[in-house]
């Protein structure tokens, strides 16, 4: 298992990965976290993981030269998390102590709630609590953990399924979706003439709103952008026979389906009514422009910081862009003002006005 896992963590971390609490990071951390922990149980106090991947490196460098080429970053990723990870251990086996003592005093059984807010606050895992509690003669609640990491559990599914919807169930927009997906025209059209296919009002189909309500509406064709890519989504307004409708939001809550959070300004508005779907231009050029630059930001940070600078979320909407990135080392002013003195004149030929003007703007960086 622990040859496995290093391995695991050697290609991973040279393919980019990094230790997070999400996605392909989570399963670094997990794999690391659980060589640290056998290693523990076989008996070694101390960091080992660098020894264990260096000996993984050697074996895999014959068909995969990158690991080798790429080691100095992989071995400081895998032992920067190795330590992050022991400070953790450190801090639970304080607490952990702690919580036996109190377990020895009131008869010999450690909560489940205990054990639970060791793994869940502490980041201490269960296994290594049954281990210690048993060389401790305590017993551990281990039902009472399981029923509580199972709600905690419901509760993040829950979370993740109504965080865009608005609503845990998804089922509705199923029915919508009706094995056709919404086609979304807004590559080449800021205007585009549909059928309404369908309204959500209170999270239930609908066949009509009126003026003021608050509703989900979804479309055949649409030049909306659905929220996707770090780009935030389109708004405008969706109007047809004697009804207007203001859309502030649109999401896609299964896959293929756009539905857009809308306003009902004036009229009725039916199921199966045709409609003309109209985007706000200039919020979508912005909103554009903004992705462009989050583009330019990745490359200087290759350029100034180099290839480990790697993007991690971004979000891009009018007038805003926020770009999270992870690098292996904390970062400093000076690489940014090395780099600035390392440019060049970047306009080519042009005025001497604007030249000079380059060449102040330098002297006062």
């Amino acid at each position: 298992m622990i040859a496995d896992h290093v391995r695991s963590a050697l290609m991973l971390i040279s393919d980019g990965v990094r230790p997070s609490n999400e996605g392909g990071g989570f399963i670094l951390r997990r794999l690391i976290r659980r060589v640290i922990l056998a290693m523990r149980l076989l008996g070694a106090e101390d960091s080992t993981f660098g020894s264990l991947i260096s000996v993984s490196r050697d074996a895999m460098k014959g068909v995969y030269p990158e690991v080798e080429r790429r080691f100095d970053t992989i071995l400081r990723v895998a032992e920067k998390e190795e330590q992050a990870f022991l400070r953790t251990l450190s801090a639970g086996t304080a607490r952990l102590d702690s919580a036996v003592g109190s377990a020895k005093a009131q008869g010999g059984r450690l909560s489940g709630e205990d054990a639970f807010a060791l793994h869940d606050t502490y980041g201490f895992p269960i296994d290594l609590t049954l281990e210690m509690a048993e060389e401790a003669c305590v017993d551990v609640d281990q039902d009472t953990f399981r029923e509580l990491m199972a709600e905690q559990r419901q509760r993040a599914r829950a979370d993740a399924k109504g965080k865009k919807s608005g609503h845990a169930n998804t089922e509705v927009y199923r029915e919508l979706l009706r094995d056709v997906p919404t086609h979304f025209t807004g590559y080449t059209e800021h205007t585009t003439e549909s059928r309404i296919r369908g309204l959500v009002v209170d999270g239930a189909e609908a066949s009509s709103a009126g003026a003021g309500q608050e509703i989900e509406i979804v479309l055949d064709a649409t030049p909306f952008y659905a929220e996707a890519g770090g780009q935030a989504p389109d708004t405008g307004r969706i109007t047809g026979d004697g009804f207007i409708l203001e859309v502030s939001d649109v999401q896609s809550p299964i896959k293929g389906l756009s539905v857009h959070r809308a306003r009902v300004l004036e009229g009725e508005v039916p199921a199966g009514a045709e409609a003309l779907g109209t985007i706000d231009v200039r919020r979508r050029l912005d909103a554009q422009k903004a992705h462009s630059a989050t583009h330019l930001i990745h490359a200087a940070l290759h350029d100034v910081l180099g290839p480990d600078a790697v993007q991690a979320y971004s979000f891009n909407k009018e007038g805003f862009l926020r770009f999270d990135f992870t690098h292996d080392e904390a970062l400093s002013p000076e690489p940014a003002r090395s780099w600035r003195r390392s440019r060049t004149w970047p306009f080519g030929t042009t005025s001497p006005w604007r030249r000079r003007r380059w060449r102040w703007m330098r002297l006062r960086r």
